[in-house]
């Protein structure tokens, strides 16, 4: 099986198996991850909750379901008014493909497009380039030899 198979699969969900047995054993009937008010913890969950979502949206939207008080606490957390505040500000970095979340759709499970001609005859000279070997610097071939 693949990693990303495999973490979506298998790895996910033990995570949140584990994360939603801390959050109704706790005392609070399922409200907070500790006790009855708002704490770090919470804080974190919401952001590696939002986080899965951006980087495996198909998968997180699958299992959503299965996980209503995981996703109950992440949307408490989100309506708070300082932190629904926060979301819609200018001053929120969104998820993007530089930091530790990023989307990459083939992880997610979802299958590429078809090369279409154009590109397969693009890979075509770009292989030719540099007796069959091209270095790609910023998305463009400068036919330099790899290792020379």
């Amino acid at each position: 099986m693949l990693r990303s198979a495999d973490f979506r699969a298998t790895r996910l969900p033990k995570f949140l198996d584990s994360v939603t047995q801390v959050l109704l054993n706790n005392g609070s009937r399922g409200q907070y991850l500790m006790g009855s008010k708002l704490m770090y913890g919470d804080l974190s969950l919401f952001q590696m909750l939002a986080g899965l979502q951006y980087a495996f949206p198909q998968a997180m939207a699958r299992l959503a379901p299965q996980y209503p008080a995981l996703f109950a606490l992440h949307d408490t957390v989100a309506a708070r008014p300082n932190i629904a505040r926060y979301l819609k500000s200018k001053r929120r970095i969104a998820f993007n493909e530089e930091g530790i979340f990023r989307h990459y759709p083939e992880l997610d499970g979802k299958k590429q497009p078809a090369q279409g001609p154009a590109v397969l005859e693009l890979l075509r000279l770009l292989l030719r380039a540099g007796n069959g070997v091209a270095r790609f610097n910023d998305g463009r071939a400068d036919g330099a030899q790899v290792g020379g």
